[in-house]
């Protein structure tokens, strides 16, 4: 589907997820371990006005909830999971703290343990991390001013270690300065190539649709990236947005909200 990759997604044969009575999914990651795709998203709960982040195995075209993999006192949602060596890990959107948190699978997938705060004292959201030539690179939606606005302002940190306190933020933040290109929607790696997915907003909608961006080149101080295609919420009836997109060897997960808010 995407136009300069050899990724194909028929958008035809997707499996829709219910939602969860008095709340909704959205953010979803999905990763395989022990031949287990298992899919994180976050659960939201209209009663306790917060979400928690479960997981759903996927199997050919079926899905089973498998239960809670995480849950705190405060918000949780975009639930980046990825290998190092492995392990599994887990950077969830832990904003209402103003923290960036990294946590470990200690038993995949519902046992995890809170391993490090990356970062302190930011307002940031939607933060991913990978490894280029041996150097981890974080993303994130940060908000300089602390007005809760996400939506316009990517940072760039570095360090040389995954658990560290030491991530050293970009002389020239924030990378990308565009409310329409900065907040992030998911992230993926294929055939070699880093790709960021970015949400497109419209005019009184948060998340109308999603634009793939792969990433040319990035360094401590520099960061380039051009868009490859962009995800319009057309691939079901009675669709008014999507916000967030990731896929792994076997599936490609995707939220969407329709006129009836399934």
């Amino acid at each position: 589907f995407l136009n300069e990759t050899n990724i194909k997604i028929d958008f035809k044969k997707l499996i829709t997820i219910q939602n969860p009575q008095n709340g909704f999914l959205a953010d979803p990651f999905i990763i395989k371990k022990n031949e287990r795709n298992i899919c994180f998203v976050e659960d939201y709960s209209f009663e306790k006005r917060k979400a928690k982040i479960s997981a759903y195995e996927l199997s050919g075209n079926n899905y089973k909830k498998i239960g809670t993999a995480l849950e705190e006192s405060f918000h949780l949602s975009f639930p980046f999971v990825f290998k190092q060596n492995e392990e599994i890990f887990m950077i969830p959107e832990t904003g209402e703290i103003n923290e960036i948190r990294l946590y470990k699978c200690t038993n995949f997938p519902l046992e995890w343990k809170f391993e490090k705060t990356l970062i302190k004292n930011i307002d940031a959201v939607d933060t991913i991390v990978f490894k280029k030539e041996n150097k981890w690179y974080l993303l994130s939606n940060v908000c300089s001013s602390f007005m809760n606005e996400h939506d316009s302002e990517l940072h760039l940190y570095t360090s040389e270690n995954l658990i560290s306190e030491n991530w050293i933020k970009s002389e020239n933040n924030p990378i990308i300065f565009d409310s329409e290109k900065g907040r992030n929607g998911g992230f993926f790696n294929f055939e070699n190539s880093f790709y960021r997915v970015n949400q497109v907003h419209k005019k009184n909608q948060y998340g109308y649709s999603l634009k793939i961006n792969k990433i040319l080149s990035i360094n401590e101080n520099a960061y380039l990236e051009e868009e490859v295609d962009e995800f319009k919420p057309i691939f079901l009836n009675s669709l008014i947005g999507t916000h967030h997109f990731h896929m792994n060897e076997e599936f490609s997960v995707i939220d969407h909200l329709s006129i009836s808010n399934n």
